[in-house]
């Protein structure tokens, strides 16, 4: 039993690997050609993408120690991706649900301990980071967003699958690597 879990777990590693080499830069593509992006820079600050606002779309604010969302992102009718990963959130930060335009939202590696229903709000989501954030539950609004493509939860205090991404009317792509689930996948 021991080994088909080992084993288990290097297929569900090998599964991440290809999912963010392989998938992500697909679903990249995807969302550059829906939703169309001229500004394909990457902006590392919030007053850097306040000077391109009318065209900025990518925001990677990671490790930085973030307890809060600027509330100037507000103003970057573009932004399509938000990196938030590696900050010091203790909670899910309620600002990222007046970002409508977010495609991706990445917010691993925060102690957010649980995820409210108000994620619902974000219609454009495609692609959402989840691991390491201490949480157990999602909400149901999670399973409702019509364009969720792929969601990563590993490293977190699932002991089973979370219903609600499994019983969705569409295939949504799930990490559910290094969880302490206590029933067999």
């Amino acid at each position: 039993m021991k080994l088909a879990l080992l084993i288990f777990a290097g297929l569900l590693g090998l599964f991440t690997i290809i999912l963010v080499f392989i998938v992500y830069p697909f679903l990249k593509d995807i969302r550059m050609s829906q939703q169309p992006c001229k500004d394909t820079a990457v902006y590392t600050s919030v007053s850097e993408a306040l000077a391109h606002k009318d065209t900025a779309c990518d925001v990677w604010l990671g490790s930085r120690g973030l307890t809060t969302v600027p509330p100037e992102l507000q103003q970057l009718p573009h932004l399509r991706i938000l990196i938030l990963s590696h900050n010091a959130f203790s909670s899910f930060p309620e600002e990222v649900t007046k970002l409508h335009t977010l495609v991706r939202l990445d917010l691993s590696n925060n102690n957010l301990g649980s995820i409210p229903p108000s994620i619902g709000a974000l219609k454009e989501l495609r692609i959402l980071n989840l691991d390491e954030t201490n949480i157990a539950d999602l909400p149901k609004e999670i399973g409702e967003l019509p364009k969720l493509e792929a969601v990563t939860l590993s490293g977190n205090q699932f002991t089973k699958r979370p219903a609600v991404l499994e019983n969705t009317k569409r295939k949504i792509i799930v990490d559910y690597t290094y969880n302490p689930f206590t029933e067999d996948l």
